[in-house]
């Protein structure tokens, strides 16, 4: 107690134990995996707040392996976003309950999810062929979600819906993006 050794594992040890593994870029799922036991086990609402603030989720054999919980999903979905987000089924099914119930990560993409892999995508400054492959899928999938016939609620209804139309989300045969709004663009029906 004296010189300041902690006695007993609390969160905030735990969360700092995290970031220094992350800051050292170490790659031992086993060490993440007991860290997210002992944060699952003495879950508090802080807990969250960290995860959506830094990029605490260990995911290997990804070009970005650290991810915040806006990053990632449940189940790997990735034949939609590709490498575009992180997916933890595979890699931590005993956490389920901790990534999915405590944390609140997403199992499947939603329609801000789209959204979101949509706006970072737009802000990359070469987009290659996966990522416009990335591009259709998302409209495929935003496109149903407009669908009237088999959506209760709209997401064009939905708070975020209003600025995200704002953004520069259309993507065009000159391979740039562009906003609704822009006067270069012309629309053809």
């Amino acid at each position: 107690k004296d010189i300041g050794i902690n006695q007993t594992v609390n969160v905030e040890v735990v969360l700092r134990r995290l970031k220094q593994i992350i800051n050292y870029n170490i790659h031992d799922r086993d060490l993440f995996v007991k860290l997210y036991t002992c944060l699952m086990n003495n879950y508090s609402d802080n807990i969250a707040e960290e995860f959506l603030s830094h990029k605490l989720i260990f995911i290997p054999g990804n070009i970005q392996i650290y991810f915040s919980i806006k990053e990632v999903l449940w189940k790997d979905v990735s034949r939609i976003f590709k490498k575009n987000r992180g997916y933890l089924e595979t890699c931590y099914p005993e956490l389920e309950m901790f990534f999915v119930n405590k944390l609140g990560v997403n199992r499947t993409p939603t329609p801000k999810d789209y959204a979101d892999v949509l706006l970072d995508l737009s802000k990359k400054v070469h987009i290659d062929e996966e990522d416009e492959k990335v591009i259709i899928n998302i409209y495929k999938e935003l496109n149903e979600c407009l669908d009237t016939e088999n959506n209760k609620t709209l997401i064009s209804k939905e708070e975020w819906w209003n600025n995200f139309i704002r953004e520069p989300i259309l993507w065009v045969e000159s391979k740039k993006f562009y906003n609704i709004n822009s006067e270069d663009l012309i629309l053809v029906n």
